[in-house]
C-alpha cells in the first residue's frame, strides 16, 4: 500500500513495477483472479438480489411504507 499525500513514495512504486516486469506480472495476475472471485456475476448477483430482498422485508417490517411503493423504488 502506498499511504496518502506522498507523491514520491508512489512515484517510487511505479518505477519499481516498470524495472520489474515479473513482479508487475505477478501483482497483474493477482489482481486478476481477486476481482473474478470477488465480483463474479454469480457472486454480484446474489448480492443484488440480497440486497433489494432485505429492503423488501424492512418496507414489509414498517407498515407506514406501502410494499408495493418500496418494491417500485418509490
Amino acid at each position: 500500500m502506498i499511504p496518502a499525500g506522498y507523491p514520491e513514495a508512489i512515484t517510487e512504486a511505479v518505477l519499481r513495477l516498470i524495472r520489474h516486469p515479473g513482479e508487475r506480472l505477478r501483482m497483474g495476475t493477482a489482481a486478476r483472479a481477486w476481482v473474478i472471485d470477488e465480483f463474479v456475476n454469480g457472486r454480484v448477483l446474489g448480492l443484488t438480489v440480497g440486497f433489494y430482498e432485505k429492503l423488501l422485508e424492512a418496507a414489509a417490517a414498517d407498515d407506514t411504507i406501502p410494499l408495493a411503493t418500496a418494491a417500485a423504488g418509490d
